[in-house]
């Protein structure tokens, strides 16, 4: 996972890095469900955060830098609203069980060592009929210039996500081609897996 230092220096800029509109898949599918409680982890400036708070839910967010968390809380004031934002490693960090009734990982790309230790923990807190929401680049994003990390191994496929969230009831798994337009490190032509889960009520 990039460091702390990395992170810093790319939110600490007066514009917001990935813009301040939500992701237009999150933003889709979150309005399919009932407001509820939601994680948002690797959630940066707090766009998809606090777009579910406006929306009714208790937004909590977690990423790895100061400078993001203070900007997402001036974003969300003034889009008068609130959301609780912690500041951590996300693969180390401990999680409640059973606690949300919504998940979303959005752009969250690490290295196979962290998603390993963070994904079971996130399976873990979703409380039973709890909703996963995801979008990321897929491995097919090598060489093209909207955004993501350069290694393969922390791109994604639709198997890795079948072999990762094995018990996850898939209402939406796909590969996509998309045009992104999110703030100016997500901007073009881009390969995306997008996934919408339901965890099983036992």
């Amino acid at each position: 996972m990039p460091s702390q230092d990395f992170w810093n220096q790319r939110y600490d800029t007066p514009t917001y890095a990935y813009g301040e509109a939500p992701n237009v898949f999150f933003a889709h599918r979150l309005q399919s469900l009932k407001p509820g409680n939601l994680l948002s982890v690797c959630e940066g400036e707090g766009r998809n955060a606090i777009h579910a708070a406006q929306n009714g839910w208790q937004s909590v967010a977690i990423d790895f830098s100061d400078a993001a968390r203070q900007k997402a809380h001036q974003l969300a004031k003034s889009k008068g609203t609130a959301i609780q934002y912690i500041v951590a490693n996300c693969s180390q960090l401990g999680y409640p069980a059973h606690r949300y009734d919504a998940v979303a990982l959005v752009y969250a790309h690490m290295s196979p060592e962290d998603q390993a230790l963070l994904f079971p923990k996130l399976y873990n807190s979703l409380k039973p009929g709890g909703h996963f929401i995801f979008e990321a680049f897929s491995s097919k994003q090598l060489g093209l210039a909207s955004g993501g990390p350069k290694q393969l191994d922390w791109l994604f496929t639709l198997q890795d996500l079948r072999t990762t969230w094995p018990d996850m009831h898939w209402v939406i798994l796909e590969e996509a081609a998309v045009r992104l337009e999110e703030g100016s490190y997500h901007q073009g032509e881009a390969q995306v897996i997008r996934a919408f889960g339901q965890k099983p009520l036992s």
